[in-house]
């Protein structure tokens, strides 16, 4: 009788709660994703398999398939992945109860570490976007408008307060920002200068308003 319970005991130890498998599986996913922006930012969409991404992971092929139905599937998580993201670490900032010029300024040094920070998936996001089936690649381009409209807007108002030559236009400043704000993604390197220094650089250069100096 010991020894029939023990085996009882053990199974019941072996099995898992739905709820932990889900978590399981949404763990494993996240590996998953993050594998794939690896194997993407190092050898483009085009040129990454499935095979190397589940080499990558340690599964056969064929059990990628209980996570993802598809390799777009991994391309769209990224992506949106970093829109995710910038929605919770860097546009906040443009809502906030202060100056345009301060909210701003904030919002390029916050911008500039999130690229820094996330380097991998800025370049698969840039390089790779349109590589993404047409449905989710319009899904992407509804967040990037609106992106670009807090950013435009925000400019607008910090231009009312001095802070950017009244003769600029808003959209073309907009423009040029993002350019160089994601660009630094291709050769940002810790070293000489953190992203934080670099954030405060650019804003130098698009804010007539003078920049305190790091502490």
């Amino acid at each position: 009788m010991a020894a029939k319970g023990q085996a009882q005991m053990a199974r019941g130890a072996g099995r898992r709660s739905p709820r932990a498998v889900v978590r399981e599986n949404q763990r494993r996913r996240e590996e998953l994703i993050e594998i794939a922006c690896a194997v993407f930012a190092e050898r483009g969409f085009d040129g990454a398999s499935l095979q190397e991404i589940a080499d990558r992971f340690g599964v056969l092929k064929g059990s990628l398939f209980h996570y993802i139905n598809n390799k777009d599937d991994l391309l769209f998580a990224i992506i949106e992945g970093v829109y995710q993201g910038a929605e919770e670490a860097i546009w906040p900032i443009a809502a906030e109860d202060d100056t345009a010029v301060s909210r701003l300024r904030r919002l390029i040094v916050a911008y500039v570490v999130y690229v820094a920070e996330h380097q991998a998936a800025v370049t698969v996001w840039l390089h790779d976007l349109n590589a993404l089936e047409p449905a989710r690649r319009k899904s992407i381009l509804v967040y990037e408008e609106r992106d670009r409209l807090r950013l435009i807007d925000l400019i607008a108002q910090a231009q009312r307060e001095g802070g950017i030559r009244a003769g600029a236009d808003p959209r073309l400043v907009a423009m040029a920002l993002l350019g160089a704000m994601n660009w630094v993604h291709r050769w940002f390197r810790p070293g000489r200068l953190s992203a934080v220094q670099v954030g405060e650089e650019l804003s130098r250069v698009f804010l007539d308003e003078p920049v305190s100096a790091p502490s």
